[in-house]
């Protein structure tokens, strides 16, 4: 049966909008038509909790991947850096988007080591809590939740001084205030952020119709960072960050539960060996690091 339109699902918040219509629009300039379905999940009702006490960096795309099983959409779209290493069985990453800005933002007229001691910063990930608290352990750093828009909106009701995000999110929505991009060797990114990811049920004709706007070196670099994760069993509790660049450079910055030791590796995903090294590498220090 010859697909006529493509039902693409996201969540409501102005982020997951944006991102949709990215692929909504790389599907129509190829001749295919979309209609976007909003979707509203247990992590938007859940504003309160770390995403680390909730479940998983999954929870919105395991709701969203659902709805694909169950016929109510084709395609979910997800931050990639959200989708968990094991996805539910019958569903696949369909397309893989070019990547945007990979690392770090500080939403602030100030650098980083420019911040009054004490200033409170706002941050969901406990990988960024603590690489901020490796160089400014004078800070406070508290959690934070809610889309990009409800966090801008608490840093300017003065609930926080400043706050992290991915710099990606920041570009996406058009942020027109002061921001600083953080270094990517020190904010080491978590795995796959700044890629847009479009999932699927596996299936012949969706999959073909996919992969016309699917960005091979995307998903190259998507794959090596995301086998980092799947043989290393990482997830949001965990507060490790891994980097593959576009000439497959590697890099990962690991840290202890609870902060205080922390390990960087460098390595390359040229070669299959020279990637299984990396891995290796990054287990035995995640091993000696108390996991």
């Amino acid at each position: 049966m010859r697909i006529r339109e493509v039902r693409i699902g996201a969540r409501g918040s102005k982020l997951s909008l944006v991102q949709a219509n990215i692929v909504a629009s790389a599907l129509n300039n190829v001749g295919i038509q979309t209609g976007i379905v909003k979707i509203s999940t247990k992590g938007d009702f859940d504003r309160v909790s770390p995403m680390y006490e909730i479940g998983s960096t999954g929870i919105f795309v395991e709701e969203l991947n659902n709805r694909i099983l169950a016929g109510e959409i084709d395609v979910a779209v997800h931050s990639a850096k959200d989708i968990p290493s094991k996805l539910q069985e019958g569903i696949e990453i369909a397309a893989v988007m070019p990547r945007s800005t990979p690392w770090d933002a500080l939403v602030s007229n100030r650098t980083l080591d420019q911040l009054p001691s004490g200033s409170v910063i706002g941050t969901s990930s406990v990988r960024r809590k603590m690489e901020v608290l490796s160089i400014r352990n004078d800070l406070r750093v508290e959690n934070i939740r809610g889309n990009v828009d409800t966090r801008i909106g608490k840093l300017n009701t003065g609930e926080y001084d400043r706050i992290v995000l991915a710099a990606a999110a920041l570009e996406r929505i058009g942020f027109k205030g002061e921001y600083h991009i953080l270094d990517g060797r020190t904010f080491v990114p978590a795995p796959n952020q700044g890629f847009i990811a479009a999932t699927s049920a596996a299936g012949e004709e969706l999959s073909n119709i996919m992969r016309r706007i699917d960005d091979p070196m995307s998903r190259k670099c998507l794959q090596n960072e995301r086998r980092v994760m799947e043989e290393l069993n990482m997830g949001c509790s965990v507060p490790m960050g891994v980097y593959c660049s576009p000439g497959h450079e590697m890099w990962a910055r690991i840290f202890s539960r609870d902060g205080k030791q922390d390990q960087y590796l460098e390595g390359d995903a040229k070669e299959d060996a020279s990637l299984r090294d990396f891995i290796h590498r990054a287990g035995k220090s995640k091993q000696e690091l108390g996991y």
